[in-house]
């Protein structure tokens, strides 16, 4: 037979690139450049680096193939049926991208259809100085019998393809769903001389209308929540509130609506799925918090619960519907909820989706390109002080302040040995305003099963016999040791995240009287101005307010 190339193929890492995911940067160069010398010492022609949703990874992946090996690139992105990569570029935008990062040959691959493709070949021809690839999929699959099957005939995707060699594409092929069929069908018709290179202005244009996005009033974004400007001003008190478990979204807890009418409050803190059990959404119990008691929500947004659709859509909704406080989390495991054997999803990290809301602030809004007008949301993350791996966990939370975080929310501080130990790998400081989760304990039984069943959860041995010692008097020693917490943070935090034990909102309130502060009326003093400067807040892994009260 006759010589042909062989094409050495790089594909995603399958894991995103700090900061928006797991892998660091140098690490995902590593592991490309290991990809690319094993290829090219098995004797491959060229290498080709495909089906890359984010650009990033792409130019990491093309520049460490050309350092690895002295081969010809091709490099192909994917696009959606928006037009745009996963990380909002378009055809051009992402032409000019690669080909600065040294690939020889530019183009997309996979992505949906050769319709699409021919579009994006038409976009991305006036911006490209290197040569065009253009490898589509047959068409939408499709499951038949527990397999995919596609749409588009060898027919059909070889009219296609000449229509992108006319349109500027110089190579040309097929992923997904295409056969030996399709790749004879697709050399047949270019061998007649169809899809001839021509004048551009006559190239058969097969293209999806710009979405046209009608906007009311003023196109700017909503300025800051007012969250957003208590912070740094004032000390700042949040209320945690477990959703409702049944149908009764109306229903806020009485302790809850009473701090709020006192104006005790600056903030509720809505929980996500608690224990990982049906719960009335937090988006839903948001909306009802903000419309029936004019106060701002802080939603709690857990990635282990919905794939990278429902999470952009829920962000989208939430924002639509004035809800800008959010806190991306990674929600509980649902091991241990009402649904067992649920799916955990991994879409999308904690990290990842912190690193989204700020691509909206921004106005690329994902995969939707860029927005008519940003979003605004005000962007909160987790910091898990009780983690195994305490390094990993303050490296994972200097991720989030690198992808957009702009403040903090801990579980309860119990232990402040381990607020000094994350403070010293810090230089002393949080990065981001950090509120301190406190839970005054209800009684000893209380304690002790927060300290010895769950995750993460500290109490100190002086605590426990404390509260062992107390007797009948367990919760006014709660709230003592809950006072004394928050004196013993100091004025470095940026307040507290107040959570009632059983739902007991009567408890955050005894708290309150006993600081002797009132949320909003406390501006610009500190609870505790003769407490040590340098100690903020941090606590323990993610748990519920109900949750936590529940032994």
């Amino acid at each position: 037979g006759r010589p042909v190339w062989v094409a050495g193929s790089v594909g995603p890492l399958g894991v995103a690139v700090a900061p928006a995911g797991g892998a660091e940067e140098a690490a995902a160069a590593a592991a490309f450049a290991e990809q690319v010398r094993a290829l090219a010492d098995g004797g491959v022609d060229v290498i080709v680096v495909e089906t890359m949703r984010s650009t990033d990874e792409a130019r990491l992946a093309v520049a460490a193939a050309r350092t690895a090996c002295g081969l010809p690139v091709i490099a192909l992105a994917t696009f959606g049926e928006d037009g745009v990569t996963g990380d909002g570029h378009a055809p051009d935008a992402v032409a000019r991208l690669l080909q600065s990062a040294g690939a020889d040959v530019v183009g997309a691959n996979c992505s949906t259809g050769p319709a699409q493709m021919l579009d994006v070949v038409l976009r991305m021809a006036p911006a490209a100085r290197v040569p065009i690839a253009a490898i589509p999929n047959a068409g939408l699959p499709t499951m038949v019998g527990g397999r995919y099957s596609y749409t588009s005939s060898p027919a059909y995707m070889a009219e296609m393809i000449a229509q992108m060699v006319a349109a500027g594409a110089r190579i040309v092929g097929g992923c997904c769903g295409t056969t030996p069929e399709h790749i004879a069908a697709m050399a047949a018709t270019l061998a007649t001389g169809a899809g001839q290179p021509r004048d551009a202005r006559a190239a058969p244009r097969l293209s999806f209308p710009a979405r046209e996005v009608e906007t009311e009033g003023s196109p700017e974004p909503p300025g800051p929540t007012a969250f957003q400007r208590a912070l740094g001003r004032r000390f700042t008190v949040a209320v945690t509130v477990d959703p409702p478990r049944g149908f009764e979204a109306a229903a806020v807890p009485a302790g809850v609506r009473a701090l709020v009418d006192a104006g005790r409050v600056d903030v509720v803190d809505v929980a996500d799925s608690p224990q990982a059990r049906a719960h009335v959404s937090a988006l839903a119990m948001s909306v009802v918090v903000q419309d029936r008691l004019g106060i701002e929500a802080v939603l709690n947004l857990g990635c282990r619960y919905r794939n990278a659709v429902a999470l952009h859509a829920e962000l989208m909704g939430a924002h639509a519907l004035g809800v800008r406080n959010v806190v991306g989390i990674m929600g509980e495991l649902p091991a241990h909820g009402d649904y067992p054997d649920a799916t955990v999803v991994n879409d999308i990290s904690d990290v990842r989706l912190v690193a989204l809301m700020a691509a909206c602030n921004r106005g690329s809004g994902g995969r939707d390109g860029q927005a008519a007008v940003p979003a605004a949301f005000h962007i909160g993350c987790q910091l898990d002080l009780g983690a195994v791996d305490l390094m990993r966990e303050l490296h994972q939370f200097q991720a989030k302040v690198d992808a957009g975080a702009q403040f903090a929310f801990t579980d309860p501080v119990f232990d402040l040995r381990l607020v000094d130990a994350a403070l010293a790998h810090l230089g002393g400081r949080f990065p981001i305003p950090v509120l301190a989760g406190v839970l005054p304990l209800w009684n000893a039984r209380h304690a002790a099963y927060l300290h010895n069943e769950v995750p993460g959860m500290e109490i100190p041995a002086a605590v426990l016999r404390r509260m062992a010692a107390a007797g009948d008097d367990g919760r006014a020693i709660g709230v003592a040791i809950a006072v004394e917490t928050i004196a013993a943070l100091g004025d470095a935090v940026a307040g507290v995240r107040l959570m009632a034990p059983f739902g007991k909102h009567g408890v955050v309130a005894a708290v309150l009287d006993a600081l002797a502060v009132s949320g909003p009326a406390a501006a610009d003093r500190h609870l505790h101005p003769e407490a040590p400067p340098h100690v903020n807040a941090v606590g323990p892994a993610p748990a519920s307010a109900e949750a936590r009260g529940s032994p």
